[in-house]
This record gives structure tokens, C-alpha cells and sequence, in this order.
């Protein structure tokens, strides 16, 4: 794999709905890690905003301080309702002419209005299935009072943020770092099953082709232990660590095991018909569009049993990414057991922590 020198130094953080991760490479090596939980219960999508953010700040300076982080600025992401990406095909321009029109071109696509955007694009290349000149664009929007609260609970523990990302392209980061030079794979799903969100990006031959947050995810699993075995949330959700597991049709388990199957089946198969119908979205968009195989990450992965159930229903094969495998680590009082059962959840942090090698 060719070595990229850093162009500068930054730590990567990932502020979810539950945790808080930080990662730091220092030239491919792994030096610092970081894992806190936010809130061990709900209350936390209840509490308002500024008290929220305040907590958060305590935290990740909590964080900090344990990992004796000594780095100043920071990459962070924004993901589901705070962000709007959109594929979209334009006349041909230069990037410097697009720059000062991407106000107008982006309008129709941005769901809210536009003074309370964030923009950028990237542009793809050309688009070959148009008789016209015309390229293929990458727009993003991020909300700006979501970006300004996170820009500020960074800024209050002593950081400075130099970049703002998607949670989706920091996966997508993240597998072509693990890939090196061999990114022409054809269609390649990267599957991000958190807490709140799950993050779909589909990348085809190294560039991002589809992208999408669902509002399904690991909390709906929970919500559901809790509601029919009626427990209170923190059990449920101790409960779904420790004992989750989602049995085939041909697969029996105990009692317990069968139970928790039963409760939460249903909600997983909701989030499989909306990772089903964006992979069918994908593919109709042209007859030579074909995905190869599914790179599976975050939390809600660690439940046994998840691997085969999505194989079964997408027909392709699955595969859960090491966000550590390239990396050389040189981390102090963190057991090779306990990295392997963080691996899940650090797909985005170190995806962030290697921009800085771009």
C-alpha cells in the first residue's frame, strides 16, 4: 500500500447518539483511542439542546484527558437530518464557474432553505449516458445551526475544528485506506448500523454513487425489548449487548434466545426492506450497475446472527471491516480482547482520523 505523508496533524471524532469516540494516527500509526458513553438511557434525545451540548463537552474532555490527547485541531462528521447529499448531474463547468453558481444549481435539491445550508460538491466526472456535456456532481448541505453547535462543543474543550465530514464518506474513507490501491471493485455496499442512524453508502470503483441515512437502527431494537418484555430502557439495552441475537428460519435457539429473536426480527426486517430498496434504486439506475458484496460496521453489527440474515435478504455476501487492520497500533492499556470488541464502532472515528492523510 503507498504511504501518503500527513498533511497535517488531527484527531478524529465521532460525537453519536450514545458515545463519543476519539482516534489520532500519527504517520499510519494508532497512538490514541478513546470511548465514552454520552447517556446510558434516553433522556438524552429529550434534554435541550444547550444542556445536551454541555454534557457532550464534558465528555469528550473527560476523553481527552484520559488519553492525554495532546493534539489541537480536530475532524468531526454530521450525519442523518443534519445533512443532505444529492447526486446530481449539471452542464459541464469548470470547478472554479461552479463554485460561484452551486448556490443556484443546488436550490432545488436542499429541502430546507438555502441561508441556513452549508454547501459543498465534489465533482465526479463526466456523465457519459448524456448526448450533452454534462458532469456528474456530488452535492452536500449541512445544517448550520447543527454545525455551529458541534463546531462549539469542540471549540469549549480547547480544540479546533479544520474539517467537517459525513459519517457515510468517512466509511468510505475508511474501506480505501483498508483497500490501498486496489479501490476498482465494482459495486461495494458500506453498511453502518449505529444507534440512531444507519448510514448506506454504495461506492463503485472508488467514488461514492449512492448514499442514504435510515432512522432505523440499533434504538429501535431496544425500544422494542422494552416495550414487550416491559423493562426499563437501560435494561433492555443491556439486554441487547449482551444477549441480541437474530435466528434464521432454520436456526433454533433457548428460550431466551428464541424470545428476543421473535421482538426484535420485525424491526430488523423493517431496516432490511429500506437497505433493499436502496440497493434496487441503485441498480435501476443503469443495466450495468452491480453490487458485489456488503462491508458491514457499527454497534448494532456485534448482534449475532446479523451477517446471515442480510445475506439471505440482499443475496450478497457480508462482511464486517476492521477499522484497526491497516493501521500500525501503539496504544498503551487497551487488551487486544478489548480492541476487537471496539472494532465495531470505530469505522467512522478512524475513517476521520485518516483524513488527514488526504
Amino acid at each position: 500500500m503507498k504511504t501518503m505523508k500527513p498533511s497535517f496533524d488531527a484527531v478524529g471524532i465521532d460525537i453519536g447518539t450514545h458515545s463519543i469516540k476519539i482516534a489520532y494516527l500519527k504517520n499510519d500509526t494508532l497512538t490514541k483511542l478513546g470511548l465514552r458513553e454520552i447517556s446510558p438511557d434516553t433522556a438524552l434525545t429529550t434534554m435541550p439542546a444547550e444542556e445536551k451540548d454541555k454534557l457532550i463537552s464534558n465528555v469528550l474532555k473527560q476523553i481527552i484527558t484520559e488519553s492525554q490527547l495532546n493534539i489541537k485541531k480536530a475532524i468531526i462528521s454530521l450525519s442523518g437530518d443534519a445533512v443532505v447529499v444529492r447526486y446530481i448531474i449539471l452542464p459541464k463547468m469548470s470547478q472554479k464557474d461552479l463554485e460561484t453558481t452551486i448556490k443556484f444549481e443546488a436550490e432545488p435539491y436542499i429541502s430546507f432553505p438555502l441561508d441556513q445550508a452549508q454547501l459543498d460538491f465534489q465533482i465526479l466526472g463526466d456523465n457519459e449516458e448524456e448526448e450533452t456535456k454534462r458532469m456528474d456532481v456530488l452535492l452536500v448541505a449541512g445544517k448550520k445551526d447543527i454545525i455551529d453547535r458541534q463546531v462549539n462543543i469542540i471549540k469549549n474543550v480547547g480544540l479546533r475544528p479544520v474539517l467537517i465530514d459525513v459519517d457515510s464518506f468517512a466509511l468510505e474513507n475508511l474501506y480505501d485506506y483498508n483497500m490501498g490501491e486496489d479501490t476498482n471493485t465494482g459495486g461495494i455496499v458500506l453498511l453502518n448500523i449505529g444507534a440512531t442512524f444507519t448510514n448506506i453508502n454504495i461506492i463503485e470503483n472508488g467514488i461514492s454513487r449512492f448514499t442514504r441515512d435510515v432512522s432505523i437502527a440499533g434504538n429501535n431494537l431496544t425500544k422494542a425489548l422494552q416495550r414487550d418484555l416491559r423493562l426499563d430502557y437501560l435494561k433492555a439495552e443491556e439486554l441487547k449487548k449482551n444477549k441480541a441475537v437474530i435466528l434464521s428460519e432454520d436456526e433454533e435457539g433457548d428460550k431466551e434466545s428464541e424470545q428476543i429473536s421473535d421482538i426484535i426480527k420485525p424491526v430488523f426486517h423493517e431496516l432490511l426492506g429500506e437497505i433493499r430498496r436502496s440497493l434496487d434504486y441503485y441498480q435501476a439506475q443503469s443495466s450495468e450497475r452491480s453490487l458485489k458484496k456488503i462491508i458491514l460496521s457499527g454497534g448494532t453489527a456485534k448482534i449475532k446472527g446479523i451477517e446471515k440474515i442480510i445475506t439471505q435478504e440482499t443475496k450478497l455476501p457480508v462482511e464486517k471491516i476492521n477499522p484497526f487492520e491497516k493501521a500500525k497500533l501503539n496504544l498503551k492499556n487497551i487488551s487486544n480482547e478489548q480492541m476487537d470488541d471496539m472494532q465495531p464502532l470505530f469505522s467512522v472515528c478512524m475513517g476521520l482520523a485518516l483524513r488527514v492523510r488526504s
